[in-house]
């Protein structure tokens, strides 16, 4: 309530003029696949083949056969889980890699007014979003966000070269963490080394 009553769905204090999502993003109605057989392999993206608050995709595997229903990502631009969502679950979609994936993603295609579509990806990864979606979320269990509600959000507006600017940041510091979590796993694999021998 007080996200609603006390903040007027602003997420941030920080900025002199807001936006609504709504007006960055369009919900995209994604087509439904029925459980079973498939005509050919798809991709499938699964909630755990993208890393919470990193918006990296990994560990993707290929199948023939669904054991629930999926959703096609087809021309979509972003997917946001709304299934526990304070997990920071975004992904940036490929639409040449005709993925498939759970229908616990929201899909979206972003407005004219998104200049740069990682602008968009780190704004929704931020901890002040992520503190959004969990004062969003309702049930015990399986707690979800409803898409109205996400979309109410109010965010910080931003020209084009901003986002451009701040996107441009975001993508250099992502790939730093990238390079240092390769130097990590060698530095294990060499302690490893050490103790067992070489492999």
């Amino acid at each position: 309530m007080y996200l609603w009553v006390v903040r007027n769905g602003q997420v941030f204090d920080n900025a002199d003029r807001f936006v609504e999502l709504v007006d960055l993003l369009t919900p995209h109605h994604p087509s439904k696949l029925r459980k079973g057989g498939i005509p050919e392999s798809r991709e499938l993206i699964d909630l755990a083949n993208v890393e919470g608050r990193m918006s990296i995709i990994s560990g993707v595997e290929e199948v023939d056969e669904l054991g629930s229903d999926k959703i096609e990502f087809g021309d979509c631009d972003l997917a946001i889980s709304k299934l526990e969502p304070y997990l920071g679950k975004v992904l940036v979609n490929d639409p040449e890699k005709n993925w498939i994936g759970t229908p616990e993603w929201l899909t979206y295609t972003i407005s004219s007014r998104v200049e740069d579509i990682d602008y968009l990806r780190f704004l929704l990864l931020t901890p002040e979003m992520l503190e959004a979606y969990r004062c969003l979320q309702s049930g015990k269990r399986h707690a979800r966000m409803t898409e109205a509600d996400f979309l109410a959000l109010r965010v910080p507006e931003h020209s084009g070269e901003v986002q451009k600017s701040i996107a441009d940041i975001c993508k250099s510091k992502m790939e730093q963490l990238k390079n240092k979590r390769q130097e990590i796993e060698m530095l294990r694999e060499e302690i490893d080394s050490v103790v067992y021998g070489p492999s």
